[in-house]
């Protein structure tokens, strides 16, 4: 179940970084909006709230997404109103993106995570680099995200490794801009190997420039131990956020 867990939380999160095409002047114009908050996201942002790709003093985040395919049928949200992250008072993560919940205590340490040996760890700059479980306190992690920042502070890689299952996604970004344009995602399950990437285009953001509305295309292709192609998806996605500020 908990492989199964994990991988399912993986392909969502390939899902849910998306968007499109080529801009519209409104469009061009949030991308504008974006390039200035990155250069004032370290004054008045906490660090959880800044190494997750958000600004201001934010609550939560809710997400929803519906898909734009053309062979979609029925009732066209994929998800819809997810919460999707949340931080405490103090700016520190409590939920993450990829469903990874944090406990602190009275002083702020980390206590309790997912599972009962939930490990997480913090570089220097007391970002999150590395979340998983172990079987107890003293054993390695069974499971393990990795994160990788870049120069400016934002995401460029995140690692999974499950056992002999391993999903890794790279994130590339234009000048300043603090969310990526583009992720390429990469993934091995029972002797299949999957690849996607995904492009997106921002369509609308708050006040705090943080994106509220985006468009996303994704093209997965899968292939056999051998390297032939047995398969390949193509999707488009709205997705849409509430975000909540204290």
């Amino acid at each position: 179940m908990k492989s199964m867990h994990l991988l399912s939380t993986a392909a969502l999160m390939m899902l849910l970084m998306c968007c499109s095409n080529k801009p519209a002047p409104a469009q061009q114009a949030a991308s504008e909006n974006k390039a200035s908050v990155a250069e004032t996201m370290d004054e008045d942002t906490p660090t959880d709230v800044r190494s997750f790709g958000m600004a201001g003093k934010v609550k939560e985040v809710r997400l929803s997404v519906a898909d734009l395919s053309a062979d979609s049928e029925g009732d066209p949200w994929v998800e819809d109103n997810k919460l999707e992250m949340s931080f405490d008072e103090q700016g520190r993560v409590t939920l993450d993106f990829y469903d990874n919940r944090y406990e602190y205590d009275a002083s702020g340490k980390f206590v309790k995570g997912n599972h009962d040996y939930t490990k997480m760890e913090r570089d220097a700059q007391g970002r999150v680099i590395s979340y998983g479980e172990a079987q107890d306190e003293e054993d390695d992690m069974m499971f393990h995200y990795d994160f990788t920042y870049d120069d400016k502070g934002r995401f460029a890689k995140v690692e999974l490794s499950l056992w002999e299952q391993f999903y890794t996604e790279e994130l590339t970004y234009t000048g300043n801009h603090p969310y990526p344009d583009k992720i390429t995602s990469e993934g091995d399950d029972e002797g299949e190997h999957y690849s996607t990437v995904t492009e997106y285009e921002y369509t609308k953001v708050d006040e705090h420039g943080n994106w509220t509305e985006r468009y996303c295309t994704q093209k997965t292709t899968t292939t056999d131990e051998g390297g032939k192609v047995i398969g390949t998806e193509n999707r488009k996605t709205k997705q849409t956020r509430v975000i909540t500020y204290y």
